[in-house]
Order: structure tokens, then C-alpha cells, then sequence
């Protein structure tokens, strides 16, 4: 999807509880949020939704960020999580 397909952006911090999010990537994007665990972090929080793109994790690319995935996993603090969300989605009715 273009880049100016998306409506919104945003930005989020969130604290990992045991390493973790709790939201999972949708197969064969390209960091779009798949899933968001209702219990976890991010879906406590409630700011992000299934199909926001994630662009950059403590202002870096997520490419880089979850690259260094042992570093993130250890962290306590908050973590900036800046998003693009795409414009809602036109009904037929």
C-alpha cells in the first residue's frame, strides 16, 4: 500500500511486560500489526489497531529495532512506537 494510502499518524510509548508487546506482525507485511493481545501492553493501552504500520521504534527504522531484538526484550522502559493508520475503510450500505 502507497504510503499516502494512509491517513493518520501516530505516535505511542509503551512498557514491555516480560520483554513483550503483545501484538504480533500480519504475514507478509512489512511491519503491519496482525494481531494486538488484548491482554498485552498494546492492546491494555488501546491506541493501536490491527493494520497500523509501525515506521519507527524508539525513532529508528523497525528493520533496525527488531534487530536488536535481545536489547528490546530486556528493557524496561518505554518504548516509542511511531504508527501510520489507514483511512477507514468505505461501506457499501
Amino acid at each position: 500500500m502507497p504510503q499516502n494510502a494512509y491517513a493518520e499518524e501516530m505516535t505511542v510509548n509503551l512498557t514491555p511486560v516480560n520483554g513483550r508487546f503483545g501484538f504480533t506482525f500480519a504475514p507478509g507485511s512489512e511491519f503491519t500489526i496482525g494481531h494486538i493481545a488484548k491482554h498485552g501492553p498494546m492492546g491494555q493501552d488501546g491506541q493501536l489497531q490491527v493494520g497500523d504500520k509501525i515506521t519507527t521504534i524508539d525513532g529508528k527504522p523497525p528493520s533496525e529495532s527488531l534487530g536488536s531484538r535481545a536489547s528490546m526484550s530486556t528493557s524496561t522502559r518505554d518504548v516509542e512506537f511511531v504508527v501510520i493508520r489507514p483511512p477507514p475503510v468505505a461501506s457499501n450500505r
